[in-house]
């Protein structure tokens, strides 16, 4: 009876060991941070050079999060909110560059309430801009690489 004792002894107690917590997860590399922050964007308004519009500017309108086409979550700054707080009620984008072109965004489709144009950082290190419907569903990325905005303010 006791040799059973110690037998089932034996086997129970390494079973009632605690088990270790996983470890942490490791810190993403600087590279991937700065992925995701992205560069500064070059502002021009009126046709006058205005600064640049850094992260942290960026970040002091509310994103909005959206859904990307692989179901993840990204947040995307919408460019009307962001150009009027920086520049003013009246600031309207009129084009944006990107690395191999330049777009013009016509005064109807920013002014169109069913849909907004924001900026995200893409995976490159560099902005993309999309259109983001009134849903949330957000379109192919109409300029890649964007490093400068220019808009008007009459």
């Amino acid at each position: 009876m006791s040799h059973r004792l110690l037998l089932i002894a034996l086997v129970l107690v390494p079973a009632c060991k605690k088990a270790e917590p996983p470890p942490p997860a490791p810190a993403p590399a600087p590279a991937a941070q700065a992925r995701r922050e992205g560069p500064a964007l070059k502002v021009i308004v009126d046709g006058k050079p205005a600064g640049e519009w850094t992260q942290e500017r960026l970040a002091s309108v509310a994103p909005l999060q959206i859904k990307n086409h692989g179901g993840e979550d990204r947040l995307v700054w919408p460019l009307r909110d962001v150009a009027r707080k920086l520049v003013g009620e009246k600031a309207r984008v009129v084009s944006l560059a990107g690395d191999d072109d330049k777009i013009e965004i016509l005064a109807s489709a920013w002014a169109d309430p069913s849909r907004k144009l924001v900026v995200r950082p893409g995976h490159r290190g560099s902005y993309k801009a999309l259109w983001v419907g009134a849903d949330g569903s957000a379109g192919e990325a109409l300029i890649r690489g964007v490093h400068s905005v220019e808009i008007v303010t009459n």
